[in-house]
C-alpha cells in the first residue's frame, strides 16, 4: 500500500511525528481549495489505479475495510457507510475517474465534495469501525493499493 497524506505547508511536521505507517506527504498546492483541491492533489500523486480517501473526524476503520472499498470496475467509487453513517468522502476511488471530478468540480468553481460524487458513478458499503481512536489531524489521507 501506498500512503499519501495532503496536508498544508505547515502541518508536515506534525503529521510526519503522528504518522504510524511509511507514507507520502502531498503538500495541498491550493491551500484554500477545500476537501475537493486536497482530494484531487492526492489522486494525482497516487501511483495505482486506484485509491482510498479518508478525512479528519471520520473513524479508524478496521483491517478489512480497505478490500470492501476496493471499486468494482462498474463504478468509480465505493463510498463507505461507517457504524451506520454515510462518511462522505471516505472511500475507496478510481483514480483517473476521480481526478477528471474533482478537475471538472474545481473548474466549475465548486469546492463541495457532494458536487465531485455527483460527476460519478457510485455505490456504498456497510464498513466496521476500528476499536482504537487515533489523533485527528486537519490533513486528507489518500491511501492508494
Amino acid at each position: 500500500m501506498d500512503t499519501v497524506v495532503v496536508c498544508q505547508d505547515g502541518q508536515r511536521l506534525d503529521i510526519s511525528d503522528a504518522a504510524h505507517s511509511d507514507h507520502r506527504i502531498v503538500v495541498d498546492p491550493v491551500p484554500e481549495g477545500g476537501p475537493v483541491a486536497a482530494m484531487r492533489a492526492g489522486f494525482r500523486a497516487a501511483r495505482t489505479r486506484t485509491a482510498f480517501v479518508t478525512t479528519p473526524g471520520t473513524p479508524v476503520l478496521s483491517a478489512g475495510s480497505l478490500s470492501s472499498l476496493s471499486p468494482e470496475s462498474s463504478v468509480d467509487a465505493t463510498l463507505a457507510t461507517v457504524d451506520g453513517r454515510r462518511r462522505e468522502p471516505c472511500g475507496g476511488y478510481a483514480v483517473e475517474a476521480a481526478t477528471e471530478a474533482c478537475d471538472t468540480t474545481l473548474a466549475m468553481g465548486s469546492r463541495r465534495v457532494e458536487d465531485v460524487l455527483a460527476r460519478l458513478s457510485t455505490t456504498t458499503v456497510a464498513v466496521e469501525s476500528a476499536p482504537q481512536s487515533t489523533t485527528a489531524t486537519e490533513a486528507t489521507v489518500t491511501g492508494t493499493n
